[in-house]
C-alpha cells in the first residue's frame, strides 16, 4: 500500500513541477533542482524528497509561489481523496482477496476430495483395465484356440465331405450295380422258375419214362424169368439129353463126335 501511495504521490509532484517551468527561468530551476533535488528512485525517503522539493521552491517568486502552493494544496487534497479511495479500494481487495482465500481453500479443499476421489476412481479404472486387459489376452487365447479347433473342424469337415462324396459316388455305383443284378437276378428268377417249370416236365417225362421202363422192366423181368424157366428147362433137357448121350455114347463109342458136334450146336442155339 505505501509503494502504491509512493508512485502516487510521485505522479502529482512531478506534475506539479511541470506547471512550474512556465514561470521561473528554466537554466536557474534546472541548475537548483540539479543540485539540490533527487527522486526517490536515488534511495531518498518520501519527506526527504519533499523537504529538497520545498527548498527548491523558495527559491521561486511570491506571487508565484503562492499559487503554486494553492495547486499544491489542491493537489494534495484530491491526493489525500485518491489516497483514501486507495485504502477503500485496498480495503475492498483484503476482503474480496479472503473472500476468494476461503473460496479458494474450499475449492482447495473440494479439489483436494475430488482429486482424490479421482485418484480413486483412476486407481480402480486402472484396475479394471488391468483385469480387462487379463480377460482380453484370455479371450484371445481362447480365439486362437478356438480358431485353431475351427481350423481343424473345417479340415476334418472338409475330408468328410471329401469321403461323403466318394462315398456317395461309390453307392450311386453300387446302386447301379444293384439295379443290374436285380435286373439280371429278375432274369435268373425267371429263367429258375421256366428251369423249375422244365424240370417239372422233366421229372414227369422222366416219372413216365420211369413208369414205362419199370414195366418194361418188370415184362422184361418176366420174360427172363421165363427165358430162364426156358433155359433151365432146356438145361435140364440137354442134361438129359447127355445123359442120354453118354448112355448112347457108352453104347455106341462110334458116335461119340456126333454128340459132341451135336452138342456144340446146341450151345450155340
Amino acid at each position: 500500500m505505501e509503494t502504491t501511495f509512493n508512485k502516487t504521490t510521485n505522479k502529482g509532484m512531478n506534475k506539479w513541477i511541470k506547471k512550474l517551468i512556465p514561470h521561473v527561468h528554466q537554466q536557474e530551476l534546472t541548475e537548483t533542482a540539479g543540485q539540490q533535488t533527487a527522486s526517490p528512485g536515488q534511495g531518498l525517503s518520501l519527506d526527504e524528497y519533499c523537504e529538497q522539493t520545498n527548498q527548491a521552491l523558495l527559491m521561486i517568486p511570491e506571487l508565484e509561489f503562492h499559487k503554486i502552493l494553492g495547486e499544491k494544496e489542491e493537489q494534495t487534497a484530491k491526493l489525500e481523496k485518491e489516497k483514501g479511495a486507495l485504502l477503500e479500494e485496498v480495503e475492498q481487495l483484503k476482503q474480496l482477496l479472503q473472500v476468494q482465500k476461503n473460496d479458494a481453500n474450499l475449492q482447495n479443499g473440494f479439489f483436494q476430495a475430488e482429486l482424490a476421489k479421482q485418484a480413486g476412481i483412476q486407481k480402480e479404472a486402472s484396475l479394471k483395465i488391468q483385469m480387462f486387459d487379463m480377460a482380453l489376452a484370455t479371450e484371445r487365447n481362447q480365439c486362437e484356440e478356438m480358431e485353431m479347433v475351427l481350423a481343424q473342424l473345417m479340415e476334418d469337415n472338409f475330408y468328410m465331405e471329401t469321403s461323403l462324396s466318394q462315398k456317395n459316388e461309390d453307392l450311386q455305383h453300387k446302386s447301379c450295380l444293384l439295379v443290374e443284378k436285380e435286373s439280371e437276378n429278375a432274369g435268373l428268377v425267371a429263367a429258375l422258375n421256366q428251369a423249375k417249370e422244365d424240370l417239372e416236365n422233366e421229372r414227369r417225362q422222366w416219372m413216365e419214362e420211369k413208369s414205362s421202363l419199370l414195366e418194361s422192366l418188370n415184362e422184361d423181368n418176366m420174360a427172363h424169368e421165363e427165358e430162364k424157366v426156358v433155359e433151365t428147362a432146356l438145361m435140364d433137357r440137354m442134361s438129359d439129353l447127355e445123359r442120354q448121350m453118354d448112355q448112347i455114347d457108352a453104347k455106341e463109342p462110334k458116335r461119340k463126335s456126333l454128340r459132341k458136334r451135336f452138342l456144340q450146336l446146341f450151345r450155340r442155339t
